[in-house]
Formats: structure tokens, sequence, C-alpha cells
């Protein structure tokens, strides 16, 4: 059953005007291209080669009836898929897109698979002609065009521009970590410094005549039993 555009639901209240409704009849979404509004597969390659390997091209038809006439009218739109791993729930009107089965764009569901999220090129809603603003509509055909290649370079270059900016921000937060290290080491040390050091010398003022000979012999005099040389001795 299709699904209904609704209209003149008044803001304030759950009034109606009396005139009937849009009927949405369907969506057909593919990745062949149109025959009245085709993809140019110059630019496609463009846009693949300089700017964005995984770029698919797609399409959507959307049939409505009217409700006056009765009269079918279908809206027509390009976009670009791409398969997100983060979308949960994908449409299953996208996931089953047929693909041309010779030709250019043949090998596109071998390499990629189907695609799960679509950026569609279309009119924002407040530049639709009135009659579907008023009515909810999806708004007319934009023909594809040179501006699409021109999109997918500012898409690259603002995706570049984003991972510089990551890459610098990594860089100084490596930088500021390696400044808290060093500052942990500093203040280590003048910890140990503090702590250890009286320690240390207290153990070497114990040491006796015998234990500075036995440091000073040569490594093959040294006794193996004997521990490390602040241990040597075990006096006071």
């Amino acid at each position: 059953m299709g699904s209904v555009v609704r209209r003149g639901e008044a803001d304030y209240g759950l009034q109606v005007d009396s005139k009937p409704d849009w009927v949405h009849l369907g969506t057909h979404v593919t990745h062949i291209p149109d025959v009245e509004y085709p993809w140019h597969a110059d630019d496609v390659r463009e846009i693949r080669l300089c700017y964005d390997e995984g770029f698919v091209p797609i399409f959507r038809r959307m049939a409505f009836r009217s409700p006056n006439t009765g009269e079918i009218v279908v809206f027509k739109h390009h976009g670009c898929a791409w398969r997100d791993r983060l979308c949960a729930n994908p449409d299953p009107v996208i996931e089953v897109a047929e693909f041309p089965c010779t030709g250019y764009g043949s090998d596109w569901a071998q390499k990629y698979g189907h695609c799960n999220s679509v950026f569609w090129y279309e009119l924002a809603p407040r530049r639709r002609p009135m009659w579907c603003q008023k009515d909810g509509l999806p708004g007319p055909h934009v023909p594809w065009g040179k501006w699409i290649v021109r999109m997918a370079e500012e898409t690259m270059r603002a995706a570049r521009t984003a991972a510089a900016k990551m890459l610098v921000m990594q860089e100084q937060g490596e930088t500021a970590r390696l400044k808290k290290v060093a500052e942990y080491e500093k203040s280590e040390a003048a910890y140990r410094q503090k702590s250890e050091a009286p320690y240390q010398k207290r153990l070497i003022e114990g040491l006796g005549v015998d234990d500075y000979r036995a440091m000073a012999a040569p490594p093959s005099h040294r006794s193996i039993e004997r521990r490390p040389f602040v241990h040597l001795s075990n006096k006071g």
C-alpha cells in the first residue's frame, strides 16, 4: 500500500481541509541510467579517477497520483551512493537496486556490493515550485551537469582539509603527551633525588676498606656471591 503525502493540516489544531491527498504509488531506485535523464559516463570516470574511486551514481523515480486529475506524476532524481558500515537500517529499496548487466558499471556490484546510503541531488524544499512546497512533494528533476564533478572535487578537498586538521591535532596531542611525560620524569627524578639520596649516602658511608677494595678489583677477582655495591656491607 502506497504511503500518503498529507496536506492542509492546520498548525493550531486537528482541523484539516477537505482536499484529497497525493498518493505515493511507489519508489524505484536503480544503478541503470535513465533514458530521458542519463548521467555522463565521462563525468563518472573523471570523478572516480581524480576525486573518489568509490563514486557510484544512482537514480530514483518516485510516482505520485494527483488528487485532482488522477494523473500520475513521476519525480526523478540523480544521486550518489556508497556503502556506510555505520548505517544500521538501510533502505531495502536501495539494497536491491539493479546494476547494468553489461557495459560500464556492470562490475560495480561485485566490487562494491549494494550501497546503503545515498545523497540525492534535489532542490531544497524552499527552492521547489510552490505547488510542490504546498503539497510536500519531492520537487522537479535536477539535470546532470559538470556541477556534480565540481561538487566531488570540493568534497574531496574538504575531506583532505579535515584529514590535515586531524593530523595536526594528533601531532599537537602527541607533543602534549611527550611534554607531560617529560614533566613526569623530571618530577620523578626530583622526588628520587630528595628521598633516596640520603639513603644512598648512608649506605656509602657505611662501607668499609674491604668493600672499597672489592669494588676496585677486576671483575675476575670479585666474588660472585657479593651483591650490588649498595648492599656490599652489612655494617650499621
